[in-house]
């Protein structure tokens, strides 16, 4: 993050990575009253995310083991991600794909729920995705990376964008607000374009995070050299400056 946009939004009370925390000095001192900056997780960068906006957060990369990759870091004890098979994992790039294996979640989508990805791979063969998706009628909320291309899918008819998904990158779809309200697609924290959502209730289906929940069923799993680095799922709709924040934070780690 730049210096400017560090300073902006230090300007606007969103302070970036830190937050404002009060402490006491004894009586008798000069000043009985200081601010010293308290560190914010990467996943809520900024104090207008809140603790209970975010579900689940994951953070594979610079995990303490295999193990300890699959914790929900946000809130510990909760919707831990699973690993159906075994995948594989490095502390320098978090999940790899192997074409079997991959890794979910028991969370549900609402409508206007946002997540946030970061990617890596050295090629993205086979077009991998993750999210989810019902059908009849299709609704969901998930992506596909590719050497072209990548795709951001939320409601039918399917809308997706041709451009280049480069390595690291970070993909996030922030939900709707409502009815006549668009969700938004993003990458490496830039507004990309607007999606036809759907405006009520939850998916069925599961949310992945290394491979497509297509009813029921996983599909264009991560393969070799495919890595799943980092990402959260947060309870509504994010702001611009807050997925430029977050996706800053994350191509950090």
């Amino acid at each position: 993050m730049n210096l400017s946009l560090t300073q902006h939004l230090w300007n606007m009370n969103l302070t970036p990575l830190a937050t404002k925390r009060s402490i006491s000095l004894p009586l008798g001192t000069k000043s009985t009253h200081i601010e010293e900056p308290e560190i914010l997780p990467w996943y809520r960068p900024l104090a207008s995310i809140l603790a209970t906006d975010v579900v689940a957060a994951w953070k594979p990369i610079r995990a303490a083991s295999y193990a300890a990759s699959f914790a929900n870091i946000s809130n510990p004890g909760t919707l831990d991600a699973i690993d159906v098979g075994t995948s594989g994992w490095s502390a320098d790039k978090g999940w790899e794909g192997n074409g079997s294996a991959y890794v979910r979640t028991m969370i549900q989508m609402g409508y206007n729920w946002s997540s946030i990805h970061f990617l890596q791979s050295t090629a993205w063969t086979g077009v991998p995705g993750l999210g989810t998706l019902d059908g009849s009628p299709y609704k969901g909320h998930y992506f596909r990376c590719g050497v072209t291309s990548s795709a951001w899918y939320h409601t039918n008819p399917a809308q997706s964008l041709l451009v280049a998904t480069p390595s690291p990158v970070v993909l996030a779809l922030s939900g709707s607000g409502g009815p006549g309200i668009p969700a938004k697609a993003y990458k490496d924290g830039i507004y990309i374009l607007d999606i036809i959502p759907w405006t009520s209730g939850s998916l069925v289906n599961r949310f992945n995070l290394t491979a497509l929940n297509y009813n029921g069923t996983p599909v264009v799993k991560f393969g070799a050299g495919q890595y799943y680095c980092a990402g959260a799922v947060y309870n509504r709709p994010l702001t611009t400056l807050e997925h430029l924040a977050i996706a800053t934070a994350a191509i950090l780690l």
